[in-house]
């Protein structure tokens, strides 16, 4: 009975671990900022996204929706066809790759 007990209440100590875990996952929504290419993107929590380039006043460069599978950033700006960027997160820092090309983003300060 007591090891019953024992058992019971370790599994119940590992789930609590792995939810908070989970619920501590480093998320890419958010506000980055590229330098190397003078870009700022919004990436928001309902599932869109905006483009703006830093040097011009109300430069919208691109704008849509998008999709998480994965290491996979999809994304169909308004009017086109999905593209597919590949990407990693480490701390504050996302990298995005097209093919050949990557950019890397900082987030911005909140």
């Amino acid at each position: 009975m007591l090891k019953r007990i024992q058992m019971t209440a370790l599994m119940l100590v590992l789930i609590i671990a792995l939810v908070g875990c989970i619920s501590k996952a480093p998320t890419i929504v958010g506000e980055w900022h590229s330098e190397q290419d003078n870009i700022v993107m919004v990436i928001n929590e309902n599932g869109t996204f905006a483009i703006s380039d830093e040097t011009l006043q109300d430069a919208d460069l691109l704008s849509g929706t998008y999709r998480i599978e994965g290491d996979k950033f999809l994304y169909t700006p308004t009017d086109e066809t999905e593209l597919t960027n590949t990407f990693v997160l480490e701390g504050d820092t996302l990298t995005l790759t097209y093919k050949e090309y990557s950019s890397t983003f900082k987030r911005a300060e909140k």
